[in-house]
């Protein structure tokens, strides 16, 4: 068939121009230019197009392996329902979800949960947008903003009992993407070493988040190599150790006994060494660092986010790790009494972050569906991906659903501060920066979804309407709007 011509085509083209056969995203557009140079315009075709099928024939086989059961009308509770049975054919999607699929407490299923971006040149990537919710309701949600990265900071600002007590808590708090000052700003300028666009914000983002799931140096030289291949050995390098530096600090041994003796010796009068200093020690004396130094005591310092991964690894390293926020236990098996504190402990890092964030979305729904049956707001919880929930709700409770989400994320967050011992809550963190109200399941209220395969967008192929992003002061005021006019 056509797609397995084109493989082989692209097979062949790949050979013919020496180009690798599995290279990563970032370096297709330089493929491209390279088969166009050598005048290879077939075979910059066909990578492009070859490119824009990835998407969808990972995603084709995942819907079809979706276990689908036909409704028969005697099965329908509703007299709409039966109605709509008699002019066309219905039925459900048995949902396959395994409700804690990861170590972190993650439910996981191999379409609906999984994130998927609309791009303009993958064919079948807005397969989400066309979602629609029953006639008469529609879907209201939200992204939690910043999820892992607020949560972290809160842990690290914890050592010190207040919100922005720490350069980490504060970009998280103060810093503003339109003026450079936010946390994914800083590391794009200071990797790109002078040299302006070098790294965008968006890659960025990347390295900062690999970082506090608890990868190091090795992999973020990796990642610096794989999206600015223009940079030497040592320039990436350098790169790295000053990013490192800055933001996670200097690994400081205390000293033993005897490693104080031998640096008093060498005129050096102090309690802890950074890292590099021990090993020059022990080359200088004879010992080994770990007779000098108690390498499995270290602390970091001197970089905006040493707070947060001293207490991160406080909490990885302790007898039973557990989250600070609903208590939630790593499994027996990663327990430093099965295995040695030492060993996975990026793993446990990875975990206390990534768990935390699931206490946040079991509270969240736990406070929602109190607050929906409180204040009788019909509607279920649809779906959550990661960061993002969505509720089924009916068209005319829009407005009171989404305040009650606001009001979810108050709760929560205010719990979650609780917790470290903080009593209070920003303002800038305590709502939602916008709760979505839409009539389809894509990211972006106002996304059209355009692909190849949806050339005309969502409005003109389907008749979906752009939906609405509030804010907290905007949903106040429709409330009071909506409250009026019932009142009238």
């Amino acid at each position: 068939d056509f797609l397995h011509l084109l493989l082989v085509t692209m097979h062949w083209l790949m050979k013919q121009y020496n180009i690798p056969g599995r290279f990563a995203l970032s370096s297709h557009d330089e493929a491209v230019v390279s088969t166009q140079s050598t005048g290879g315009w077939e075979a910059a075709q066909v990578l492009t197009v070859g490119t824009g099928l990835t998407s969808w024939r990972n995603t084709r086989s995942r819907i079809l392996s979706q276990f689908v059961v036909d409704l028969q009308e005697s099965d329908l509770v509703t007299q709409q329902l039966r109605t709509r049975a008699r002019q066309e054919k219905l039925g459900v999607i048995l949902p396959q979800v395994v409700p804690a699929g990861t170590i972190t407490r993650r439910a996981t299923e191999t379409l609906w949960l999984t994130a998927s971006n609309v791009r303009a040149d993958r064919v079948g990537s807005e397969f989400k947008g066309v979602v629609t919710p029953f006639p008469g309701y529609c879907f209201v949600g939200a992204d939690v903003d910043s999820q892992e990265l607020w949560i972290a900071s809160l842990i690290g600002d914890s050592m010190f009992g207040e919100h922005g007590a720490t350069p980490l808590g504060w970009m998280a708090l103060q810093g503003q993407k339109s003026d450079g000052t936010d946390m994914h700003s800083k590391t794009a300028a200071e990797l790109s070493q002078g040299k302006p666009g070098l790294v965008s914000r968006d890659m960025a983002k990347a390295f900062n988040y690999a970082r506090i799931y608890g990868s190091g140096k090795g992999l973020a030289r990796n990642m610096l190599r794989d999206c600015c291949q223009e940079l030497s050995e040592d320039e990436i390098k350098q790169s790295i150790d000053k990013m490192f530096a800055s933001t996670k600090g200097k690994e400081m041994y205390q000293l033993t006994n005897l490693g104080k003796r031998q640096a008093l010796l060498h005129g050096i009068h102090v309690e802890e060494l950074p890292s590099e200093d021990v090993s020059n020690l022990a080359n200088l004396t004879g010992y080994t660092i770990y007779q000098l130094s108690n390498v499995r005591q270290s602390r970091y310092a001197g970089g905006s986010e040493s707070a947060m991964f001293n207490r991160l690894e406080e909490i990885a390293r302790s007898e039973q790790p557990s989250t600070p926020f609903l208590k939630s236990r790593i499994t027996r098996s990663l327990e430093p009494r099965v295995i040695q504190k030492s060993y996975q402990l990026n793993s446990r890092i990875n975990w206390v972050v990534q768990s935390s964030a699931v206490d946040f979305l079991h509270l969240l729904l736990v406070t929602m569906h109190w607050l929906m049956k409180q204040y009788n707001i019909p509607g279920r919880f649809a779906l959550s991906i990661h960061d993002e929930v969505r509720f089924h709700v009916p068209l005319e409770f829009r407005y009171e659903a989404a305040l009650a989400l606001q009001i979810a994320n108050l709760v929560t967050r205010a719990f979650f501060s609780s917790q470290l011992g903080i009593h209070d809550l920003p303002n800038n963190v305590a709502f939602f920066s916008g709760v979505d109200i839409d009539r389809s399941l894509r990211k972006n209220v106002r996304d059209e979804c355009v692909t190849p395969s949806n050339p005309h967008g969502l409005s003109v192929s389907y008749g979906i309407q752009q939906g609405e992003e509030l804010d907290i002061f905007t949903l106040l005021e429709r409330i009071d709007t909506l409250g009026a006019n019932r009142d009238g």
